[in-house]
């Protein structure tokens, strides 16, 4: 059985606890969101209240993203997914915390799974498929764990005396539903660039540089890039620049030619007219309209 009663948790001699494996959730869950292809931001919604096995999910979950170049946010609350740079994907500590997430976007007018994609844990059918959009799900082992459930008790009934043993059971695989979008053979490659240029923009990487840390040709990589993150590997990495670029202007005093090189860009008025361009509004305006006191 899957349950946490302290009193039960104190025996140690035969009893046995069979529990889903939080690090295959976690790590079956990334790799089918990796798989996608389109997000750029990642979260975890806990349960509500926070338990320990919706912890573990999330360690797991966060680890192997972490493990690819992504980070993870931690949200406690739906709401806090309408915060996240979209196209994110989140994955909810069960179907019901899933549930909540999908109404709360909807709420906001945040199409699922375009802006948001949103995976839930357990495929309770009744949860899953009254949902609008229908939710996709990690479908735990329940036959493997039935199964260990008699195996272990028709052992114990028989006299054999056992220590304490927490048995740990995988995944079947994940049910795919409306709210996550089709599987790509190239999402894992194109989230290879996507965790690149996070972490290297500000260094002054230009297109070849993305290419050849994917190891294949510009025009396949530009093209499944543009196919599922929407836009160009360049515009990607003007987004990150200026989003820093921004960050810099609206919380410190820096000048302007020492945030343009700490942003990747070697020519100041390169930026300057680009942002200029992008905004309507030139870098000293939007300093001033963020840092009004």
């Amino acid at each position: 059985m899957d349950t946490h009663s302290a009193a039960l948790e104190m025996r140690s001699a035969n009893i046995a606890f069979i529990r889903n494996s939080a690090d295959t959730i976690g790590r079956e869950a990334a790799q089918f969101l990796l798989g996608q292809g389109h997000a750029r931001s990642y979260a975890f919604l806990h349960s509500d209240p926070v338990t320990d096995w919706s912890r573990a999910r999330f360690a797991a979950f966060r680890r192997e993203l972490n493990d690819s170049g992504l980070w993870c946010e931690e949200l406690f609350a739906p709401d806090a997914a309408t915060k996240l740079k979209h196209p994110a994907a989140v994955l909810a500590a069960n179907d019901d915390r899933a549930f909540d997430l999908v109404k709360v976007l909807a709420a906001r007018h945040i199409a699922v799974p375009r802006e948001v994609t949103v995976l839930g844990v357990d495929n309770d059918t009744l949860i899953c498929e009254n949902a609008n959009p229908r939710l996709s799900s990690v479908q735990p082992d329940f036959e493997e764990e039935g199964r260990l459930a008699a195996e272990t008790l028709d052992s114990m009934m028989r006299g054999k005396a056992t220590e304490k043993r927490i048995l740990l059971v995988g995944v079947k695989g994940i049910v795919q539903r409306a709210s996550t979008a089709k599987q790509s053979h190239a999402g894992r490659l194109v989230q290879k660039a996507v965790a690149y240029i996070d972490a290297h923009a500000l260094e002054g990487i230009g297109v070849r540089d993305v290419v050849r840390h994917l190891k294949c040709s510009r025009r396949l990589a530009d093209l499944r890039f543009r196919e599922l993150q929407g836009c160009t590997i360049l515009d990607a990495i003007t987004e990150r620049r200026l989003d820093e670029v921004k960050r810099r202007l609206a919380t410190t005093r820096e000048k302007m030619d020492l945030i343009a090189a700490a942003c990747g860009y070697a020519n100041p008025t390169y930026l300057k007219n680009l942002f200029k361009k992008r905004y309507s509004m030139t870098m000293r305006d939007f300093r001033n309209l963020y840092q009004k006191t």
